[in-house]
């Protein structure tokens, strides 16, 4: 019931994401038509997943900083990162509510179910985690809300126009430097898990991205680690991650190099976008 105080936190968790929602059915409605709206299944749920964490979680958390709820935590003879663990599971509790609520409408719209449910929840909970990380983050490196909000919009609208979230893919293949930056954006590689989930062979087909995604959370995971404990940052395992990530990564740029790139969603005709 706390979490449902901060109207502005629930606006980003709930509210926020339908728009989009509803923006994807207006100026996709072609494509939509046509896939019955489960080709925009992945990028819905990434932007419930983005909203929730980019905004709604870093705005709960400072604001009550700025009331002095988590001074108060502070006087608990409980461990920081079990707060820190609490407020992630409460946030993961909002974000399947807030995933529900986008698949419940996009049923209603047409959008057939999932081709792998199990698959999807998996994969759902995995992003869902990552990303919190990255909200976490937001939340300790500002002190207002409205900080907060901008910087979660330096992570937001990047990945969602490079990404692959709100724009596809596919509208860059004449600029090749945009598909090897996207690379670099996590959201491309949660858009692909989801949407092998929604409505490919599953998880077992999106292997590479899933790799991906698992290695930001752990990397993100880390940083975070060192802000909380700059003593016990342990320098090996991020330098570790940091390595294997980026290996990660060279190989994403050498699947878009590659012809029949799998990350890649499918190729609409440039008058079907609108």
């Amino acid at each position: 019931r706390l979490q449902f105080r901060y109207r502005l936190a629930v606006f980003y968790s709930f509210l926020f994401p339908l728009i989009f929602l509803a923006a994807f059915r207006i100026f996709y409605r072609w494509d939509w038509i046509q896939s019955s709206g489960v080709g925009h299944l992945g990028e819905l749920l990434v932007v419930a997943i983005l909203g929730g964490t980019c905004f709604g979680l870093p705005v709960t958390m400072v604001s009550e900083r700025e009331r002095g709820v988590w001074r108060r935590y502070r006087l608990l003879p409980t461990p920081i990162w079990s707060l820190v663990g609490g407020a992630v599971g409460v946030r993961f509790v909002l974000l399947v509510g807030a995933g529900a609520l986008q698949l419940l409408l996009a049923l209603a719209l047409g959008t057939p179910g999932a081709a792998h449910p199990q698959d999807l929840l998996v994969a759902f909970a995995v992003v869902s985690f990552t990303f919190c990380s990255f909200g976490l983050i937001v939340a300790m490196l500002t002190n207002s809300v409205q900080a907060a909000q901008a910087l979660g919009q330096c992570i937001f609208l990047p990945m969602l126009i490079l990404g692959g979230v709100a724009v596809k893919l596919s509208a860059f293949e004449d600029t090749p430097w945009v598909l090897h930056l996207s690379a670099f954006f996590p959201g491309r590689y949660a858009v692909d898990v989801m949407q092998q989930c929604a409505k490919g062979d599953g998880l077992g087909s999106a292997g590479f991205s899933a790799l991906a995604v698992i290695l930001t959370g752990l990397g993100a995971g880390h940083f975070l680690s060192a802000l909380i404990h700059p003593a016990a940052g342990l320098p090996e395992l991020g330098q570790f991650l940091l390595q294997l990530r980026l290996a990660v990564l060279q190989a994403g740029q050498l699947q878009v190099e590659a012809p029949g790139d799998p990350l890649q969603l499918q190729v609409q005709p440039a008058g079907h976008a609108f």
